[in-house]
């Protein structure tokens, strides 16, 4: 008999795009809820933002179809649940649903991480550790877009929140027994062509990172965005981001502070990814951290 996942057909949210990257099985889940990010309703999205709305909400696959199809397909290493907004905002997700959605995944999957989004203020201890506590044997990470640590620079980008109210967050996460996961930007557009001043803001935010994982007592993950688009052509990358900048401040930050890095390659539909050429490349390094990956690129 078909095997039915052991959250009833219902009103979660529908999926609107199921990337797998090979070969860790690393899963990304769009999730496509029935109300869109709520900053984004308030105040507007953030500057350059092309996520926070992926479509009509009801359009996409069953949630339950997805897990379905990735539990036919054999081990997942990690499942990333990604939410145009954030995943904790009762708001926007319910917490039943949150529940169901991270529950089943655990059960389903046996994933050994499961990640999940938010911004700093919807981070909750009493949330955060329920789910943690319940899914044994699995990693839950919670991922905040800080994109840099220059306030000013991330508030003129209209994200509305400070380093404190980050910082409040990171400390939340790891008091719940979850790990915090860094997304950074590749730098902004409006940088000089040579990508220098990019790679001097990524170093000095990844030392930021460092100081307050060391004084929060916590393991600091760092994602990089690197698709960050030109704002007068969505689909066109900044000048200097190629992959040889990209896997150069890896490398900086790797071997200067010896922080875990992922380095994004999907293209949230942008399109026209500058790292795609390289993208077998960095999947073996995202999995593996060595180093040696990235000097191929350089080479």
């Amino acid at each position: 008999m078909k095997h039915r996942s052991r959250i009833a057909i219902g009103n979660l949210p529908r999926i609107a795009n199921l990337v797998v990257v090979q070969p860790q099985r690393n899963v990304s889940l769009v999730l496509n809820p029935s109300k869109s990010c709520r900053w984004a309703s308030k105040r507007g999205p953030c500057k350059f933002c092309g996520f926070w709305n992926v479509g009509p909400a009801g359009q996409g696959m069953l949630f339950e179809d997805a897990i379905e199809q990735l539990r036919a397909g054999g081990t997942t290493g990690q499942v990333n649940l990604l939410t145009p907004g954030s995943f904790l905002d009762a708001a926007q997700i319910s917490e039943r649903n949150q529940e169901r959605m991270v529950v089943d995944t655990w059960l389903e999957l046996k994933p050994r991480t499961i990640r999940i989004e938010s911004r700093p203020e919807h981070v909750s201890l009493e949330r955060l550790g329920w789910l943690a506590g319940i899914i044994e044997g699995t990693r839950l990470e919670v991922a905040i877009g800080l994109e840099t640590s220059d306030q000013e620079k991330r508030l003129g980008m209209g994200k509305g929140f400070t380093n404190a109210d980050f910082e409040n967050a990171v400390r939340l996460i790891k008091e719940a027994g979850a790990y915090p996961v860094t997304y950074l930007l590749t730098g902004f557009p409006e940088e000089n062509a040579t990508g220098e001043a990019a790679h001097r803001e990524l170093v000095a935010s990844a030392g930021y990172l460092e100081g307050l994982a060391g004084r929060v007592g916590t393991a600091m993950k760092i994602a990089l965005e690197c698709f960050f688009p030109n704002p007068n052509n969505p689909s066109e990358p900044a000048a200097y981001l190629t992959p040889a900048f990209v896997a150069d401040a890896a490398m900086t930050i790797v071997e200067r502070f010896g922080m875990r890095i992922e380095i994004a390659t999907w293209d949230e539909g942008y399109g026209n990814h500058r790292l795609d050429a390289v993208k077998s490349v960095i999947d073996e390094f995202n999995e593996t951290q060595d180093l040696s990956h990235l000097r191929r690129i350089l080479l």
